[in-house]
């Protein structure tokens, strides 16, 4: 009778340490987050865009955000962007990189915006995305009414050691979603800038153009 108990209490310890194990091996689950960098966003409005939740500050949930300017865009060219993108956990800590860049080529007027391959991210809650951008320049070979381009169409913004441009709203991430940080450079704002002898655009200027906005993707097959 002894033996049987030690037995049945051998097997319930083992079936608790076994279950145990396996709930832990799913309770983190994982999530995705991927960058997306466009030229200009308003010049491209009739591109399609998946249905989404979005944790912006200019446009309703789920919707585009509104042209930046009137009229279209009259530049052409593209433009060259080095950058860091990081996702901010709610609370202390550095943010999380979720990607990076030496140079990222985009169309000027918004056609085949670029987007980086996923990475994995723990679901939690957010209060935030964050862009680095440490090197942006041009090369415009068409510039709009009353601006005049340089002779080699070269054209830089003065970043210094970089700026940032930041999206703050706290959102949550759950489990097997996507996260897509969206960069829209809204390039004609910054590039009317020019003038007779001005190649290089100052910075807040550029800051002010750039807008972050974080999308979420649902149905994520991980």
């Amino acid at each position: 009778m002894v033996t049987s108990r030690r037995r049945l209490w051998v097997v319930l310890l083992v079936g608790s340490f076994l279950f145990s194990g396996c709930g832990n091996l799913t309770a983190g689950g994982f999530a995705e987050a991927e960058v997306e960098l466009v030229g200009d966003r308003g010049g491209n409005d009739s591109q399609s865009r998946p249905q989404s939740q979005t944790a912006g500050r200019s446009s309703p949930e789920g919707a585009p955000a509104e042209s930046s300017h009137a009229g279209g865009n009259p530049f052409h060219g593209e433009v060259r962007v080095d950058l860091r993108v990081y996702l901010e956990p709610e609370g202390e800590g550095d943010g999380l990189q979720i990607f990076r860049s030496d140079q990222v080529v985009v169309d000027v007027r918004g056609e085949a915006p670029f987007r980086s391959t996923s990475v994995t991210i723990p679901p939690g809650r957010y209060r935030g995305a964050r862009v680095v951008f440490t090197r942006v320049t041009a090369n415009i070979t068409q510039g709009g009414p009353g601006v005049e381009l340089p002779l080699d169409g070269e054209v830089s913004v003065e970043l210094g050691d970089g700026v940032e441009v930041r999206e703050e709203r706290t959102f949550l991430v759950n489990d097997r979603q996507r996260v897509v940080v969206e960069i829209d450079l809204q390039s004609p704002r910054w590039l009317q800038q020019l003038s007779p002898g001005i190649v290089q655009i100052p910075p807040d200027r550029f800051t002010e153009a750039v807008r972050v906005r974080v999308r979420q993707e649902f149905g994520v097959s991980l």
